[in-house]
């Protein structure tokens, strides 16, 4: 089968990779988790969750959503702008819940 994918055109090639790509991703969980599920307790589970939505959450807001304009600017000058601005958004959000978290 790959060999026929290789004879093919581009796009197919890169639809293959795509799909190979998130099967992969998808399969690695899926193998792992009786693993896990023996050593961590649905508690864990669910703080683990938490855990990551909350740092979700305030990287969104640390980084102004500047990430994803970054990939949408017209040229290189653009974005470096866009990264130089992303950069201290987060550094300056960062440090700002470093003084919360001290005091």
């Amino acid at each position: 089968m790959i060999k026929r994918i290789k004879g093919s055109s581009e796009f197919t090639k890169n639809i293959f990779v795509l799909i190979s790509g998130t099967g992969i991703a998808q399969a690695i969980p899926i193998a792992i988790s009786p693993i896990l599920t023996r050593i961590y307790s649905p508690k864990d589970f669910g703080l683990l969750g938490l855990y990551i939505s909350i740092c979700s959450m305030l990287g969104i807001m640390g980084s102004l959503r500047y990430d994803a304009a970054i990939i949408q600017s017209d040229n290189d000058e653009e974005g470096k702008q866009l990264l130089i601005v992303s950069f201290i958004s987060t550094l300056l959000f960062s440090l700002l819940l470093l003084l919360l978290i001290l005091f």
